[in-house]
């Protein structure tokens, strides 16, 4: 149940959601520990110093804590789940700073080919990873890089019913049709989609959210 907790529901940034995931993993600790295999407990370290950087930006960057786990990132056509936890903390700190930009793309080309388990986890950290590339291209302003990645997460979201992912992958879309293809009604219809859909999720801060950056785009 607690792992449930900690990978299905996101924070969207929000400083309680995170704070109350830190407090899982904790928690987590605390509680079983010695019983974990080792596995388990790299998802952990790997969960927590993840956090840890979306909240402060101050943890070491994810290729030097896990030096030997990102080099074998470049040596493997598919991926595990800690695999992609861990680009998706590499790609999370890419969002904010100067990154290589070869680098990413090689992970982003892997993390494309994987696919779809039988794993509701790996599902959900496959379509975080995705999500957290994508947002590197939008801190970046690279908005025609964005549409190869929403179509992948679309298609996820359809086949695994992740439907709570579709209003961020819908902001992803309304970018990519504002600033790369020019079309204002296409992003406005985007945005009005994933709105109306954080409502019907009753997720609050998710639709201040989304309101925020539809604002930010004048639409």
């Amino acid at each position: 149940m607690m792992k449930y907790q900690l990978f299905k529901f996101p924070t969207y940034g929000d400083k309680e959601r995170l704070a109350q995931k830190v407090q899982m993993i904790e928690d987590i600790y605390e509680k079983y520990f010695d019983c974990l295999p080792e596995e388990e407990l790299y998802t952990l370290e790997l969960s927590d110093n993840k956090l840890d950087y979306i909240s402060t930006g101050k943890t070491a960057a994810a290729e030097e804590i896990f030096d030997d786990f990102f080099k074998q990132l470049f040596l493997k056509e598919k991926y595990t789940f800690n695999d992609l936890l861990l680009v998706s903390y590499y790609a999370v700190q890419c969002q904010n700073k100067e990154y290589e930009e070869e680098v990413l793309k090689a992970l982003e080309t892997t993390v494309l080919q994987q696919n779809i388990s039988g794993d509701e986890y790996y599902n959900i950290e496959l379509l975080g990873t995705l999500t957290a590339i994508a947002g590197v291209y939008l801190d970046h302003a690279k908005y025609s890089q964005l549409k190869i990645l929403t179509d992948k997460m679309h298609d996820i979201i359809a086949e695994t019913q992740q439907h709570s992912a579709k209003p961020i992958v819908l902001t992803y879309d309304a970018k990519y049709y504002l600033y790369a293809k020019k079309d204002r009604d296409k992003a406005k219809e985007c945005y009005d989609l994933a709105i109306l859909l954080a409502q019907n999720f009753g997720d609050n801060i998710l639709e201040s959210n989304l309101r925020d950056e539809r604002k930010n785009d004048y639409i």
